[in-house]
């Protein structure tokens, strides 16, 4: 499933990336026909890319939230880790007690029919 989010993420960032390429090359184009001033040009590039790895950084944090939420309402991850955003996220915990607990009550199911089986022969 983090594999699945992984993908989702890079293709949210690979967009952002695929946009940039565009926007160099309109900034080339209106550069070289003379509507910007080299100097503009590279301002505006400045700019543009700033603003685009904030919009990246931005999309990363509500991607992990929406993750972290989802995860959350699953029963992989506590709810105390989505109430406390970006802190280092073990999920397997949660998991793992869920195992060990419904280890312990197929023991027991198979320990009563076991009994139930020994009183009826």
């Amino acid at each position: 499933m983090d594999d699945l989010f992984r993908k989702i993420a890079d293709l949210g960032i690979g967009a952002i990336s695929l946009s940039r390429e565009k926007v160099e090359s309109k900034i080339k184009e209106w550069s070289d026909s003379g509507l910007l001033s080299p100097s503009e040009s590279k301002k505006l590039l400045s700019e543009l890319v700033e603003r685009g790895e904030q919009e990246r950084a931005e999309l990363q944090r509500m991607i992990q939230e929406q993750v972290q939420k989802s995860l959350a309402k699953v029963g992989l991850l506590p709810n105390e880790a989505v109430e406390t955003p970006n802190v280092d996220i073990q999920p397997e915990r949660p998991l793992q007690e869920q195992i060990e607990r419904l280890e312990k009550r197929i023991e027991e199911l198979e320990r009563k029919l076991a009994e139930e089986k020994s009183l009826t022969e």
